[in-house]
């Protein structure tokens, strides 16, 4: 798996220079991935399928430190896991590479339109994967509509995925393959939870170990 920087994006876009790795194009999904759980699993493997099948190149781009860490310090419970281990868990999951961004004010300031454009002209982006609650760009203000009609102006390709949910009684974990999915996010019940890295840390915090791990196996 390959490793950008961010500092590696700007600098191909400001010297104009075209890297080759990208001339086929990619796919790109972007979050902060801390734990890859099982939701985020169900995501990249959708995008990782569908660049198999267009002969994409199939990447993330991430974060050194996941962004609730950065936005909402005073009630973050911890990662899940080390820079390290996120980064091998996505080399594992299948990725061929992933841009990693240092989270800082002036990337904080950025459009989500400015940000796409950036990896359209550098990485030559062909394809976008996300949940469907996504946002990005300064203050939040890219949300899955305007994505979308990004990528339509720009005739790139994208995949939604609605949440994986776990059922604590019955240890089961629900995908939006699943035929059931729909009446289980209907009719939800309080032992059906989404998953999510900010329910794995509270897990964690209450030594919920056996679940943890579950919703984080591969």
């Amino acid at each position: 798996m390959q490793i950008f920087s961010w500092n590696d994006i700007l600098t191909s876009l400001n010297t104009g220079k075209e890297n080759p790795f990208f001339s086929e194009g990619c796919g790109i999904c972007v979050g902060s991935f801390d734990g890859l759980h099982k939701g985020h699993q169900f995501l990249l493997k959708k995008m990782i399928d569908s660049c198999k099948k267009n002969e994409l190149k199939a990447g993330a781009v991430t974060f050194t430190r996941p962004l609730p860490a950065i936005k909402h310090p005073e009630d973050y419970k911890g990662d899940i896991c080390t820079l390290n281990k996120r980064i091998s868990r996505l080399e594992k999951i299948g990725l061929d590479f992933i841009i990693l961004v240092d989270f800082d004010e002036t990337f904080a300031s950025m459009l989500g339109s400015d940000f796409f454009t950036i990896l359209v002209n550098v990485c030559n982006l062909k394809l976008v994967a996300e949940g469907c609650d996504f946002r990005c760009g300064y203050k939040g203000a890219m949300d899955v509509q305007a994505l979308k009609y990004f990528c339509e102006k720009n005739e790139i390709n994208s995949i939604f995925i609605n949440p994986v949910y776990y059922d604590s009684e019955n240890a089961k974990i629900y995908t939006p393959d699943d035929a059931i999915y729909s009446e289980i996010i209907s009719n939800p019940s309080e032992t059906i939870q989404r998953v999510s890295s900010s329910h794995i840390r509270e897990l964690l915090q209450k030594n919920f170990r056996t679940t943890a791990d579950l919703l984080l196996s591969f």
